[in-house]
């Protein structure tokens, strides 16, 4: 596959999670993409839960709402504009009490396949064509 991929997040299917959504936009299957996976998370409100990405580094970059990242001991606030980097293998807490939506940016990218072992998968997206 080769060529430049152009998606905008309201054409995608969401995977649902208990507690929130996430159109993943740019995909290995879809895009070609291995080196990063990209995704709009729209997490409802009142959602806590552990976050680990034992293989992939983690950029969170928030569009609106608000909460904060618990990181061990520390609790850090997040709002739009706020651009959070994950290593691979570090487990945090996100809580937010209003809706928070943001943009996740794993690399390296993160297959269908991977998500479906998720004890929090309600439904995976529906499987889609490449497009070239």
């Amino acid at each position: 596959m080769s060529g430049i991929s152009i998606r905008h997040y309201e054409d995608i299917e969401p995977t649902l999670f208990l507690g929130r959504e996430s159109r993943r936009i740019i995909t290995p299957e879809r895009d070609g993409s291995t080196k990063v996976s990209i995704h709009r998370i729209h997490r409802y409100a009142g959602l806590s839960n552990h976050i680990k990405y034992p293989a992939n580094d983690e950029i969170l970059c928030i569009i609106e709402g608000e909460g904060f990242i618990l990181e061990d001991e520390k609790r850090t606030a997040i709002r739009p504009g706020s651009c959070v980097f994950i290593p691979a293998g570090e487990t945090y807490r996100i809580y937010n009490i209003v809706p928070l939506i943001m943009l996740a940016v794993l690399a390296p990218a993160r297959t269908r396949e991977e998500w479906k072992g998720r004890p929090d998968l309600v439904q995976l997206e529906p499987l889609c064509e490449t497009n070239s």
